[in-house]
């Protein structure tokens, strides 16, 4: 083991360096709370792009990333005309804030149902 140690780099590591960016937790988030940016569409999700490679941004970070019908077909949209680009070598996504994505924005969905009460069919 020893001799294992000493083909390594010289470079200390201590156990709070590898956790160097600490990430706060709240076990209830506010949803309530809306930036305006947050309901346009263009918004929601953003675009960074190179020569070969293309970024998908989700923008919600107060939601958590959630997805809302409007950002699932602008991904759609997006992710269709880049698979036509035969420059794009690779298309990455990636999260705003401390979540990447919570998955489906089910407090939106939630509030459009008792909305539409009338129009349900059951």
């Amino acid at each position: 083991m020893q001799r294992f140690k000493s083909l390594l780099p010289q470079a200390r590591f201590s156990s709070r360096s590898l956790y160097s960016h600490p990430r706060p937790f709240s076990a209830q988030p506010n949803y309530a709370q809306r930036n305006d940016d947050e309901e346009d569409p263009q918004n929601q999700i953003l675009v960074q792009g190179r020569a070969k490679s293309r970024a998908a941004i989700l923008n919600r970070p107060s939601s958590l990333n959630a997805l809302t019908t409007s950002m699932v077909a602008r991904l759609k949209r997006l992710y269709d005309s880049w698979e036509e680009n035969s420059d794009i070598g690779f298309v990455l996504m990636k999260g705003s804030g401390t979540a990447f994505c919570s998955g489906a924005d089910v407090v939106r969905l939630y509030h459009s149902l008792n909305e539409d009460n009338d129009a349900l069919p059951f």
